[in-house]
C-alpha cells in the first residue's frame, strides 16, 4: 500500500506543470506535503482539466489519477461556488 502511494505521488509529480506558482499550484514533494496539511484546514484538491467537475480531501485520491493538467488547492466553499462536488471516491472515505 505504501508503495502504491509513493508511486502515484511520483507520477502526480510528474505530471503537475511547474510553469509558475499561481493559485495554489502543486510543484514538488515540499509543496504535496504543505497541501497535505492544507486541506486539513477546509482546503480541497482540485484538477483543472477542462471536464474536472469534482474537489478532492487527498491528493492521492483514485479520482485525480487521471488529471491531465494542473492540481491546486482551493477552499471547499470556493470549489462548492464553481459548481464542483465531491468525488465519489473521498465520499466513500468519509
Amino acid at each position: 500500500m505504501l508503495i502504491r502511494k509513493l508511486i502515484l505521488a511520483v507520477v502526480l509529480l510528474s505530471a503537475v506543470s511547474c510553469n509558475n506558482k499561481q493559485q495554489g499550484h502543486i510543484h514538488g514533494l515540499a509543496d504535496i506535503q504543505e497541501s497535505v496539511e492544507m486541506a486539513d484546514e477546509g482546503m480541497v484538491y482540485v484538477c483543472t482539466g477542462k471536464y474536472a467537475r469534482a474537489y478532492h480531501y487527498n491528493l492521492l485520491c483514485k479520482g485525480l489519477e487521471n488529471c491531465k493538467k494542473d492540481v491546486i488547492v482551493i477552499s471547499e466553499q470556493e470549489a462548492e461556488a464553481q459548481g464542483r462536488h465531491l468525488c465519489r471516491y473521498c465520499k466513500e472515505e468519509e
